[in-house]
C-alpha cells in the first residue's frame, strides 16, 4: 500500500528537516556534510595534511546512532530514492563534487545520481513495477579485494546497470545503460548491450532523466506482439 500524497509529503518534510539539521541519513547514522569533511582535512585526503596534523591515535567515543527513517513510515513504504534526493538537495556537492588546491576531495557522480532519480520516478509514478528493476554492482570505485568478491559471485564488467525483468511487447524485459556528459559505452558494455539485444531484450543508453521517463514510459505501454519504434543513442552501440 502507498502513502497518500498528504502522507508523502508530512514525511518528506520531517525528513527534510532531520537531515538539514544533520542529524539523520537513510542508513540511521549521522549525516556529515561535505563542508564538514573539508573542514577536516585530516580524514579527508594525505596530500592536505601537514606533518604536525597527523590523526591522535587515541580511540573515539562512539556515538549512538541516531534515529532511521523507519521512525516515520514504514519500511515496504519507504522511499529511500527520495531521502538520497533530500541529501542532494542539501549538499549538491554530492553530485557534482569539490576540489581543494587541485586535490579532489569529493569524487563528481553524476551517473549515481542519474540512476537515484531514475529509481525515485519508478517508485513514484509506475509503483507496479518498482520491484521489476534492480541496480547491477557492477560500476564505480571498490578496494581490490571487494572488486574480486565481486567477481568472484558472478558480477560481469560491462554489464548494463539496469536489469527490468518485466516482459512487454516482444521482449523479454528491458536493460539501460546510465551515461553522463561525453561518457561513452565502453567496448565491454557495447558487446553486452549487443548481446542483451540479440536475446530478445530492449536495450538502451540513457543521458537524462528526461530520456529515461520518454523510453520507460513507452516500454510500459507496449501491448502484446509491439515492438518499440525508437530507442536512443543506438549509434552508440549498435553495429
Amino acid at each position: 500500500m502507498r502513502l497518500s500524497l498528504a502522507d508523502a509529503a508530512a514525511i518528506d518534510a520531517k525528513i527534510a528537516s532531520r537531515i538539514a539539521q544533520g542529524k539523520v541519513s537513510g542508513a540511521g547514522r549521522r549525516f556529515q556534510t561535505i563542508e564538514s569533511q573539508i573542514n577536516s582535512t585530516t580524514s579527508i585526503h594525505p596530500a592536505l595534511n601537514s606533518a604536525s596534523d597527523k590523526p591522535s591515535k587515541t580511540k573515539t567515543k562512539r556515538t549512538k546512532k541516531q534515529s532511521k527513517m523507519y521512525e516515520f513510515v514504514p519500511e515496504e513504504q519507504l522511499n529511500i530514492h527520495s531521502i538520497a534526493l533530500a541529501k542532494l538537495a542539501a549538499n549538491p556537492l554530492l553530485k557534482t563534487g569539490v576540489k581543494r588546491d587541485g586535490v579532489v576531495i569529493q569524487r563528481a557522480n553524476h551517473e549515481h545520481w542519474l540512476q537515484v532519480e531514475a529509481f525515485n520516478w519508478l517508485f513514484e509514478h509506475w509503483h507496479e513495477y518498482y520491484d521489476d528493476f534492480a541496480a547491477v554492482p557492477n560500476g564505480g570505485a571498490r578496494p581490490d579485494a571487494t572488486a574480486q568478491d565481486l567477481a568472484d559471485e558472478g558480477v560481469k564488467k560491462g554489464y548494463p546497470d539496469v536489469t527490468g525483468d518485466l516482459p512487454k511487447g516482444i521482449y523479454h524485459g528491458i536493460f539501460i545503460e546510465f551515461k553522463w556528459g561525453t561518457n561513452k559505452p565502453s567496448t565491454k558494455q557495447i558487446s553486452m548491450l549487443r548481446r542483451k539485444a540479440s536475446r530478445g531484450y530492449f536495450v538502451c543508453v540513457i543521458y537524462s532523466l528526461d530520456e529515461c521517463i520518454d523510453v520507460l514510459t513507452k516500454y510500459f505501454t507496449l501491448k502484446d506482439g509491439e515492438s518499440m519504434d525508437w530507442s536512443l543513442h543506438t549509434e552508440l552501440w549498435e553495429r
